[in-house]
């Protein structure tokens, strides 16, 4: 009996049954593991399970006759929804959420379902605070990473996977910074104003030095971007680093210790290739 399965399997199970087009039985191993996840307090990684057991269910449900797929939909726009929102409490979020609610709560609009009026508060909940959107293509000089998107206003990072290359990203202030990164490349930063939102972003990415790694991030203090020094220091010696805004370093190879005002950041251990991001916050 799948009762006796934890929630967790009940989803992988799930998306087995979908990916060999057996939807009765994902259509039934997702609610199930759905349901398990939804009737105790759950932390925000068991929440993302359920979401994706619900989105299995649901598209599940158009190749069924089951009359459950709008319903379904409508539950899957306000999970998302709510999460996104929670996540913007927290200052970083991940715009697929955003995407994925608004997509849902659009095809049961544009189908005028018998819940699109639920789906129109949820699609006015969504926006309500949302400025703009920063749209674009992040390319990758050798192929083969999936390259990623972000910005960051000074307070609210939002971010996302750029799958088939391509990012939207909901931003609540027009003036930032942006960033692209992939795993072995170089990051790319842009300082964004209202200008940048009216084109299509470009973005290349070139290889990290294959004999050095990268180390990047963003610099900021209190909802905004800061000016300081921090240090780099390995056995064999000590440097200081000024990060205006955004910083990105080639280091050799090892182990190194980050600091700020006398405080550890982070330890280090640069492999030679690869890219390594660390924000650092003023006191």
């Amino acid at each position: 009996s799948n009762t006796l399965l934890e929630p967790k399997k009940k989803y992988y199970m799930a998306r087995s049954y979908f990916g060999t087009e057996e939807y009765k039985s994902a259509f039934f191993y997702a609610m199930s593991a759905y349901y398990d996840l939804n009737s105790s307090g759950i932390d925000e990684n068991n929440y993302i399970i359920a979401i994706n057991s619900l989105k299995i269910a649901a598209e599940s449900c158009r190749y069924l006759d089951f009359n459950c797929f709008d319903e379904l939909t409508l539950e899957l726009a306000s999970k998302l929804q709510h999460l996104w929102a929670e996540q913007l409490s927290n200052h970083k979020a991940n715009a697929k959420l955003f995407i994925e609610a608004r997509s849902a709560c659009k095809e049961l609009i544009d189908r005028n379902s018998h819940f699109s009026d639920q789906a129109k508060k949820i699609l006015s909940a969504l926006n309500s605070n949302i400025r703009n959107f920063l749209k674009g293509k992040v390319l990758l000089k050798k192929p083969g990473k999936i390259p990623y998107a972000a910005f960051f206003d000074g307070n609210t990072l939002v971010y996302m996977r750029a799958e088939n290359n391509f990012f939207e990203i909901p931003v609540l202030k027009e003036e930032g910074i942006a960033y692209f990164y992939a795993d072995s490349y170089a990051p790319a930063f842009l300082e964004i104003d209202k200008n940048y939102f009216e084109k299509k972003l470009s973005i290349v990415l070139e290889p990290v030095d294959a004999n050095k790694g990268v180390l990047a991030g963003l610099c900021y203090e209190q909802g905004s971007f800061a000016d300081f020094n921090f240090q780099i220091k390995s056995d064999k010696n000590s440097f200081n680093i000024r990060c205006l805004k955004y910083y990105w370093i080639l280091l050799e190879p090892g182990r190194y210790m980050m600091l700020y005002n006398g405080k550890l950041i982070r330890d280090l251990n640069i492999t030679a290739g690869k890219m390594y991001i660390q924000h650092i916050a003023a006191d």
